[in-house]
């Protein structure tokens, strides 16, 4: 499931300025997501439990273990301490479902609350089922078969997504030795360029691409929090995002390389054949 990791690097610009002066908390999200598998060059299916909801309290620096947020949902039930996670550091509620009908009945249209430090943030907006179409990856080369492209990484591959106007698009890569991302606010499309030797032979790496329509919240600061919630900033966000694999794949050469070997050992093996004959 899909991370708020490019609202995170766009929220923590707006507000490096004040993070210089120990502002810990930098934003409080509640986002909903319809998840996607693209299976073709052209389709995008639903992922395995393929809707889902997350709420963060994200800070870029600081110890938040001992401010446990809250999380509060539009049907007024009560409180849910959300869960620490040192890496962040961050507080979050996170779960997935396998139907939006699902998923409504537990974290419904509305306004959320977000706690922490003692101050609350509110009203965090969701209203409107505002799910943005699944983006689809368009590709300067290869064929995607089966949710994977077979790829050679000793050529640049470029990526591209477009749709109607959306919030916030984003594409993300990573696997072993490479992790490359970028990201745009505004627009319709958008491209992501993997330069050329930046995977390794051998390796897979998943892509996601992410559409966000951001409506509830304030993209500056909510104005009432001191000391480390002074400069928090927050966002209610409904979101696609569509998953495919890159199987880098040795360049021709090297498979010439690796027929030839096996061409050899299978001469070497005929003739000890015949010697022992």
């Amino acid at each position: 499931m899909k991370t708020t990791r490019f609202l995170a690097i766009f929220l923590f610009g707006m507000v490096v300025q004040s993070s210089l002066f120990a502002q810990t908390v930098n934003f409080l999200t509640a986002e909903k997501f319809h998840n996607y598998t693209q299976t073709d060059d052209s389709t995008a299916v639903d992922a395995s439990n393929p809707w889902s909801f997350s709420a963060h309290v994200e800070a870029s620096a600081g110890d938040l273990s001992g401010a446990a947020a809250t999380l509060t949902i539009p049907s007024g039930t009560g409180s849910t301490t959300m869960t620490y996670n040192a890496s962040g550091p961050k507080w979050s509620v996170t779960a997935s479902f396998a139907s939006q009908a699902a998923l409504d009945a537990a974290y419904g249209n509305g306004d959320y609350s977000l706690t922490a430090y003692g101050q609350t943030v509110s009203p965090i907006s969701l209203t409107g089922d505002v799910y943005p179409v699944a983006p689809i990856a368009s590709l300067s080369g290869g064929t995607i078969v089966g949710g994977v492209l077979a790829w050679d990484p000793s050529q640049a591959l470029t990526i591209t997504i477009s749709g109607a106007s959306i919030s916030h698009m984003a594409i993300n890569v990573d696997g072993t030795g490479f992790n490359g991302s970028d990201e745009q606010f505004g627009g319709s499309t958008f491209s992501y360029t993997i330069d050329a030797n930046s995977m390794l032979a051998g390796n897979n790496y998943n892509v996601e691409l992410d559409f966000d329509n951001i409506v509830g919240g304030t993209l500056g600061t909510f104005g009432s929090g001191t000391g480390p919630m002074l400069n928090a900033n927050y966002a209610g966000v409904y979101s696609a995002t569509t998953t495919f694999a890159i199987q880098a794949i040795p360049e021709p050469s090297t498979y010439a390389a690796i027929l030839g070997a096996v061409a050899l050992a299978g001469v070497l093996l005929r003739r000890r054949r015949l010697q022992r004959a």
